[in-house]
Order: C-alpha cells, then structure tokens, then sequence
C-alpha cells in the first residue's frame, strides 16, 4: 500500500498498521490519554519509515503510572525527526511523564508542543520535581506553543533545556494553539 499519511482523531479503536510499510505521518488524538498507550506500540513495531508524529492527549493520569512511580515505557521509534506534542495540563500535573516517550524517539531533531490551556490556572500549586537526566542527543529546534510560565510547563522548559545537548534553537509562544488564527 502506498499510504504515506494518517490522521486519527476518536476513541481508541482497533487500527492495524501492518500493511503501509511507506507510512511516514501519523497524527494520533482524542480525549482520552489511553488512545497513546494503546497506539504507539502497534506504530513502532509496524512503521520503521515513520518521521512524523503528533500526539494529542491529556496529561498521563496517575493511573497510568506504575507502581514505581514511572510512566510506561515506550516502544523506540528510530527514524522519527518531527514529534509535535498537543498537551492539556494543568498547574497540578507535571509533563516530566513525557521523559519515558523522549527516550524512545532517539533521533528526534525538531519538538513542538502545544500547550492547551483551557482553564484557569488553579490556586493551589505545588512545587517543581526534579528534572531526570536523560541526554536528548539529536534535538536541535524546540517549539513551546501557548507557553504561559506555570511549573509544569517551565518543568519541561528545563527538562529541555538541561538534556538536550545539541540545541540551536527554542522558540517560546504564548499564544495557545488554538488561538493562533485570532491574532
């Protein structure tokens, strides 16, 4: 088969991916964070040619962490370049989950993540986590969309910062994604 895209944006839903060997852009999305966990292993053991992913989920819920206090691990997808992440997270939650799925995309050269900021942020705020050391070898240009300054988000920012060790370039927007054409 000849498909080189695919956008899939709904429940989770059974998809197999072993027959698009030339598949190299998938958008993945939805509502519920499971739709990433059920997907993203079919992708890496099917899609060898894959170099562009965007992911839209909400933050990875405290159910999904292990017993250890770790997220899943993710299967590693070589070839990928291009991941774009649309992230929903409040001043609670805490995007260093994402560390497990930055380790598995080791030849990554460009990350943009869109922050959706729905709601306010809330009064309660709880303190910054240690940022993990995990050297992102191949990121160079890091994209920060709809960047508001909470401590999730500067969390990431210094996450980052810290383990990408080839960076040229990180681009800091506070304009949410979904506002983009209202400017």
């Amino acid at each position: 088969m000849t498909l080189l895209s695919f956008k899939f944006h709904g429940p989770a839903i059974d998809i197999c991916y072993a027959n698009v060997p030339n598949l190299v852009e998938v958008f993945i999305g939805g509502r519920f964070p499971e739709l990433v966990f059920a997907y993203f292993p079919r992708l890496s053991n099917n899609l060898s040619r894959l170099e562009r992913l965007t992911i839209f989920v909400p933050i990875i819920p405290e159910e999904d962490v292990d017993d250890d206090g770790e997220p899943p691990e993710f299967p590693v997808l070589r070839k990928l370049k291009f991941l774009k992440l649309r992230v929903k997270a409040d001043n609670l939650d805490s995007l260093l989950v994402f560390d497990s799925l930055m380790k598995a995309v080791p030849s990554l050269d460009r990350l943009v993540v869109q922050f959706s900021n729905w709601r306010a942020p809330p009064i309660r705020r709880r303190r910054a986590q240690k940022v993990p050391k995990s050297p992102l070898r191949c990121l160079k240009v890091v994209e920060l969309v709809g960047f508001w300054g909470r401590i999730p988000e500067l969390e990431f920012a210094t996450y980052l910062i810290k383990n990408a060790v080839m960076i040229e370039k990180i681009i800091i927007d506070p304009i949410p994604y979904h506002h983009v054409g209202l400017r």
